[in-house]
């Protein structure tokens, strides 16, 4: 397996040193950005070693005009942001280049988002609030007690009402919707129980992180599906509506709420709630079949590699070979998924949203290329460093 794997990922490299990959796009979920995640852990291993080339690409993406108009962890600054601090630690930027970041702009940015309701980690305060904290981790940004404070208390705050839970937050209309939450790793609560968890283990307002992070545990513990046939959760939790059954993916699904209320089981020393999380786990690796895990291609985000990455991971932390199996399974599909004759580099990722659902070629860490050849570094090399950015550390 070990041997296939690298050599697809080497395939990989070469399409990306071959083929300039469009610039326009200079985010980390979607562009330049994530190119360098790839490029500067592959670095550290020296699959590739072309420094040249890895400033080359951080100085289009640097120069980029679209760069600033965003400040969100996924298609904004504070996403490059956390890029230039990983490239600095790998000695490929000097400590000077860390000096562009405006700490105070994420402050007031992230604080925004969270008083709308907005606390989407993708899109939101939570990757905001995310990477100040990695970059405080370091040691680069020193008051981030005060700012804490103000996300983690707006947060509390928003907890207060009928369902006792943070509300779904709706992009189109910029509000809240009142009669469900959303419990999707990348647009939900699981985000903010991490981000809890990340703070307390940290030493940061531990008391406030510690009562957020016990509501959020109870809640999601209260509110699995009666019927788990299908799965233990759906995508939200709404009062007007049966609850379904979810994809096994990392954005949404039973597989990331499992892994997040295992982490807090052993950041918390709850033994129950490690009970009930291993429990989740058991059900997600009995499925494997495409009607009930809507797994249609090979991305990070809602295909094999992510799943993939999350067992081999729980296998790390764990020793237990239910989840090498697992991870080997997923990882196989990932390869078999390398089949289009003018894909990149056989790969294409699934879009449903297109003509009712075509296949379409995509490079990016979220849904594309990128994020499969990481999860590929990671099964070989047993490095997780770079999927802080997933919040998976």
């Amino acid at each position: 397996m070990k041997n296939s794997c690298e050599n697809k990922l080497r395939e990989i490299l070469t399409y990306f040193l071959e083929n300039k990959m469009d610039l326009s796009n200079p985010f980390l979920m979607g562009g330049t950005s994530g190119l360098l995640l790839l490029l500067s852990n592959c670095h550290k291993h020296f699959y590739f070693n072309d420094d040249e080339l890895i400033h080359e690409i951080l100085n289009d993406t640097w120069m980029n005009p679209f760069l600033e108009t965003n400040k969100t962890f996924c298609t904004g600054i504070s996403g490059f942001y956390w890029i230039l601090v990983n490239l600095n630690e790998r000695g490929l930027v000097d400590d000077a280049s860390l000096s562009v970041i405006n700490y105070k702009d994420l402050e007031i940015k992230s604080l925004e988002f969270i008083r709308m309701g907005n606390y989407d980690f993708l899109h939101g305060c939570i990757g905001i609030a995310y990477s100040l904290l990695f970059m405080w981790s370091r040691g680069l940004y020193k008051d981030i007690h005060p700012y804490t404070q103000a996300v983690l208390e707006e947060i509390r705050i928003q907890m207060d009402n009928e369902s006792g839970m943070l509300h779904d937050y709706d992009f189109a209309s910029n509000k809240t919707k009142p009669n469900k939450v959303n419990i999707g790793l990348a647009h939900g609560i699981p985000s903010v129980l991490k981000y809890s968890l990340d703070c307390y283990k940290n030493g940061v307002c531990p008391n406030l992180s510690k009562l957020i992070s016990e509501k959020i545990i109870e809640y999601l513990m209260e509110h699995s599906n009666v019927n788990k046939n299908a799965s233990y959760y759906g995508y939200s939790i709404d009062k007007d509506e049966i609850s379904v059954g979810s994809r096994l993916a990392w954005c949404y699904g039973d597989l990331t709420i499992a892994y997040v209320l295992y982490q807090a089981s052993i950041v918390l020393n709850r033994s129950e709630v490690c009970e009930y999380a291993m429990e989740i786990f058991s059900h997600c690796i009995a499925r494997r079949e495409m009607d009930n895990t809507g797994v249609f291609d090979a991305s990070f985000c809602h295909g094999s590699a992510g799943i993939a990455h999350i067992y081999n991971k729980m296998w790390h932390q764990t020793g237990d070979d239910r989840f090498k199996q697992a991870s080997e399974y997923w990882l196989q599909e990932t390869l078999n998924y390398s089949h289009f004759e003018d894909g990149i580099i056989g790969y294409k990722k699934f879009d449903p949203e297109m003509n009712g659902g075509i296949y379409v070629n995509d490079t990016s860490l979220l849904e594309g290329t990128i994020g499969i050849a990481l999860v590929l570094f990671s099964y070989i090399s047993n490095d997780f460093d770079w999927d802080y950015c997933m919040l998976l550390n």
